[in-house]
């Protein structure tokens, strides 16, 4: 469930498109031409990348579909689409040409989109002649924004001693490589320009890391070529768990783990990672073997069993990527004491903004040496949250702790970046009730919607920021 919000219905000035609100005046257009010159053999060729933008040319995903205008200064010369869509999420598309003309010549391409600063190239096409001399390498994009994002194009076009795309004379293998497969890998090791072609193509697969890569195309009694592809985000740093630390006999308990990068902010995964989960002391405690957080997550919950009195040390692993320090668990025995307080717990250090349900709290009943303390009837906590703006628990206003247990979980929706309280309270006068803060912090972009009463009427409002 992902969300926007904006709210400045009295000014134009912040219009989105689509939204009927405006984006930030720092975001523009760009366009980019694939080749030299665009081939003109009467076929459609990728010839343009147009990207959205920052202010310092770095790419920028929206979490709305942008349509393009797009205009050719004469037709005569090159043809292009009237319109293209930058898809939700994405930051780019690839635009096809087309040109019969006789001889070399130019034209101007424009690109539009309200709100937007508008991009404009000079794209120069011409037949194909020559003779192949050389190799040309281009990734499309060349830039990737995982999750949304995880392959690009790899194109191979044969060009002349001047740089000028030209056909294959005979049928050419090409052989391709990367120069580091931690950060990306291709579908295919060998492609092949058929003879009358001017080029193939194949396709690259991130593998999950931040950083950049070189792809290298070879082939016999041609110049060969590179062009590299950077994968943008963050690295998975560590695994990071947590449970309340203190737990009582015989009784089954949640174990959160989350990705972590270098500054401990969650990490959605580009591609699924299993972990595997380990106890120190398989007498004391013992934890779900293997979970496997997938494709765009960054948590996951698992259950682990409270057996006998004890302490046992809980770590993680997947690969490279582990627990820094174990997360050690003391198990008292069951005492059958009353609850006199409550306890309430944030699974993870920081929650993204991203609008998305998650477990991320827990209850727990204590005694009055604050010990845990199991209820033996079914008893109600309220939940009550600060700020349900930056993160929501309105979703779930009370939990259960269920007979015969001392815990339970707590779901909520961060909503935007800030910090809130969060509330717990037994319906019991003789049960101290508790708190906790919970720290939201912003992705670029989040979004969020809700429904506020203004000048009497009911309208939905919307805030986007990056």
């Amino acid at each position: 469930m992902k969300f926007i919000i904006i709210l400045l219905l009295l000014s134009q000035s912040l219009l989105i498109p689509g939204y009927g609100a405006t984006v930030p005046p720092q975001l523009k257009l760009l366009i980019t031409q694939t080749m030299p010159t665009i081939p003109s053999d009467g076929k459609p060729h990728p010839a343009f990348d147009i990207s959205i933008v920052d202010s310092a040319n770095k790419p920028k995903a929206l979490p709305y579909s942008l349509n393009l205008t797009i205009t050719s200064s004469d037709d005569r010369i090159i043809q292009v689409p009237k319109t293209a869509t930058i898809k939700s999420t994405y930051y780019y598309t690839i635009i096809n040409a087309t040109s019969s003309a006789l001889e070399s010549k130019q034209a101007q391409i424009t690109v539009s989109a309200p709100g937007f600063i508008t991009a404009i190239t000079l794209a120069t096409v011409g037949p194909p002649a020559g003779t192949p001399r050389a190799l040309k390498v281009t990734i499309l994009p060349n830039t990737l924004l995982p999750p949304e994002i995880e392959e690009s194009d790899v194109i191979v076009t044969l060009v002349d001693s001047y740089g000028n795309p030209t056909k294959a004379r005979t049928d050419t293998s090409i052989n391709l490589s990367s120069d580091n497969l931690k950060i990306a890998d291709l579908t295919s090791k060998n492609i092949i320009i058929s003879a009358g072609s001017i080029s193939a193509k194949t396709k690259i697969i991130t593998k999950g890391l931040e950083g950049s890569a070189f792809i290298t195309a070879t082939t016999l009694d041609l110049f060969s070529d590179k062009a590299s592809i950077t994968v943008a985000g963050s690295n998975p740093d560590r695994i990071y768990l947590f449970t309340p630390t203190i737990q009582q006999t015989q009784e089954w308990t949640e174990l959160f783990i989350g990705i972590l990068d270098s500054n401990s902010n969650p990490v959605s995964l580009i591609t699924p990672m299993t972990i595997t989960l380990y106890s120190s002391n398989t007498t004391v405690l013992t934890v779900t073997r293997t979970v496997t957080i997938g494709k765009g997550n960054w948590s996951a919950l698992v259950e682990i069993k409270c057996l006998n009195p004890g302490q046992a040390d809980i770590s993680a692993r997947a690969g490279e990527i582990e627990s820094k320090t174990p997360l050690t668990v003391k198990v008292v025995p069951d005492l059958k004491k009353e609850p006199k307080y409550i306890k309430i717990y944030a699974f993870s250090q920081k929650y993204p903004a991203d609008g998305n349900v998650y477990t991320a709290l827990i209850v727990q009943a204590l005694d009055d040496q604050l010990q845990p303390a199991k209820y033996w009837l079914n008893k109600e906590i309220d939940i009550i949250s600060s700020n349900n703006l930056i993160f929501d628990t309105s979703i779930n206003k009370t939990v259960k702790i269920m007979s015969g247990e001392s815990t339970a979980v707590i779901f909520g929706m961060p909503l935007l970046g800030g910090k809130a309280t969060i509330y717990a309270s037994a319906q019991d006068v003789n049960v101290q009730s508790a708190y906790t803060e919970i720290n939201c912090y912003a992705p670029s972009p989040t979004t969020i919607e809700f429904k506020h009463h203004l000048f009497h009427q009911m309208e939905k409002l919307k805030l986007v920021y990056f």
